[in-house]
């Protein structure tokens, strides 16, 4: 007796609009609730973000411990933004060339995007926004070194100054339960997860016992006028950086050229033209920094 052909499976019916709404309205009460669950700095950035500065042997043994980290390291210290004549042949050799505070940095990016950059659910707007953090990050790093304040608490600030954000898409990817949430729901729920960020990465700084730097570039990083004056820097380097990280990705020149830092941030720096003619110089070799972030 031939072999009987299997049953044709059926499609299953797309979800009603009810279902829709339903499944929108729960995660409109997710988002407002204040149960939002934070992850723990993994262990590795925790224990560099707490070493001595001077403990250059005990910062390259925990970075051996985590080969993703260590390769990391190797890669921003031979991107084109730090790279000398020779590259970098070993982690002692990247650590030495990066400095210990920008690889106490890199820990904790590192750390932030294993833990809350990721989300299928969600992957292309998290990619955007982890390229948008990584190249704030780099120029407001850039501005601190050309300004000789500090680096660290520039790239963190800008790293991570969306990093409330990035909690709430991983709150909505764990609740989509494999179920992919399409750009136009993303869209509706943009006002709330808006309105939510700023609160919620401020919890996260707290959590993570970053410098408190970091929490007002966080929380203020769109109105730095709010911040008081002694505090004020930071931020105004992060408000500046986005401006130029926007103006990097711009899709074209003309666009490009509709994005300028306002004009009281930059006195406030005491950012001239030339300045900023300087930090635009290094287009390229931010470019390459995000993709050695990727």
């Amino acid at each position: 007796m031939p072999d009987r052909e299997p049953a044709p499976q059926r499609a299953s019916a797309p979800p009603s609009d009810a279902a829709r709404d339903a499944r929108e309205a729960r995660l409109r009460a997710a988002l407002a609730s204040d149960e939002v669950e934070l992850p723990p700095l993994p262990a590795v950035a925790l224990e560099v973000s707490q070493l001595d500065p001077t403990d250059a042997a005990t910062l390259s043994a925990l970075i051996r411990r985590d080969v993703a980290l260590a390769t990391q390291v190797m890669r921003v210290a031979n991107s084109s933004l730090y790279a000398r004549a020779a590259p970098a042949a070993s982690l002692q050799q990247a650590i030495a060339r990066l400095g210990f505070e920008q690889v106490r940095a890199l820990a904790i990016a590192a750390a932030a995007k294993s833990a809350l950059f990721s989300g299928a659910e969600v992957r292309d707007a998290v990619a955007l926004l982890w390229r948008e953090s990584v190249a704030t990050a780099c120029f407001a790093q850039e501005i601190a070194r050309l300004k000789r304040s500090s680096v660290e608490s520039a790239y963190l600030g800008g790293l991570l100054h969306r990093v409330g954000l990035a909690v709430l898409y991983g709150r909505l990817a764990r609740l989509a339960q494999c179920e992919p949430l399409d750009a136009p729901l993303l869209e509706r729920l943009r006002p709330l997860l808006l309105e939510r960020e700023a609160a919620v990465g401020a919890r996260l700084v707290r959590a993570w016992r970053l410098p408190d730097a970091v929490g007002l570039c966080v929380a203020r990083w769109s109105a730095p006028h709010t911040v008081l004056e002694a505090q004020r820097r930071p931020v105004l380097e992060v408000a500046v950086a986005r401006v130029l990280a926007a103006r990097l990705a711009a899709a074209d020149q003309a666009a490009a050229g509709l994005l300028v830092p306002a004009a009281d941030w930059l006195e406030q720096l005491n950012l001239y033209p030339d300045d900023l003619d300087l930090l635009m110089s290094r287009n390229e070799a931010i470019r390459a920094t995000i993709a050695s972030h990727d």
